[in-house]
């Protein structure tokens, strides 16, 4: 029986749901945290006016889902002291995605913003669970994988936002063209699905 955001599951997956629930609503909080922080940035975008407009609504929604990520977070919370560092690595992640320390902020910095996105979904989705319910370390196997499936779902955005992203991120269509990075993508999820 599992009780989660008020609801009781009888699915026989364990504390599975509330993972999944507690990356949902802490993707949510995070997500839409980045955007209103933006909006106090120099470059105005038709998208930043349209969240500076619906401010209160989204800190409605960062506050009320980081509430339920605390609830889920409390409900599967074992304690086990390896499961810190991956949610303190992932959380500062998070935050300095977008909160500049002196004047450059982690996804700025080149060759690394596809990679900081896969690694946090990754210790989120993957090795916290793992390290939370005490899992042969072995089933660290499947982190490797899903690593390799963010980044190639990612690689499509990082084309799309070609036209927005400085130079100095050095992404991967940047760096090795668009054709490149699809074929990246590809091999990427391809190798995902061989691996898993």
């Amino acid at each position: 029986m599992i009780l989660s955001a008020g609801f009781t599951f009888h699915l026989g997956i364990g504390n599975w749901i509330n993972y999944g629930f507690f990356a949902f609503f802490s993707t949510l909080a995070v997500y839409n945290g980045q955007r209103i922080f933006k909006t106090e940035q120099l470059n105005k975008t038709p998208w930043l006016d349209w969240v500076k407009q619906n401010r209160r609504a989204l800190i409605f929604v960062v506050i009320t889902s980081s509430i339920a990520a605390l609830a889920c977070l409390i409900s599967v919370l074992t304690f086990n002291w390896s499961t810190i560092p991956i949610l303190a690595i992932s959380g500062m992640i998070s935050v300095l995605y977008v909160i500049k320390v002196r004047g450059v902020n982690m996804r700025e910095i080149p060759y690394l913003k596809i990679h900081l996105i896969a690694i946090s979904w990754t210790l989120v989705l993957i090795v916290f669970p793992i390290a939370n319910e005490s899992i042969d370390a072995s089933a660290l196997y499947y982190g490797f994988a899903h690593y390799l499936f963010v980044i190639g779902v990612t690689i499509p955005f990082d084309i799309r936002d070609l036209k927005h992203d400085s130079t100095k991120h050095k992404t991967i269509p940047q760096v090795g063209g668009v054709t490149n990075a699809k074929a990246i993508g590809t091999l990427s999820i391809f190798v995902f699905a061989v691996l898993i």
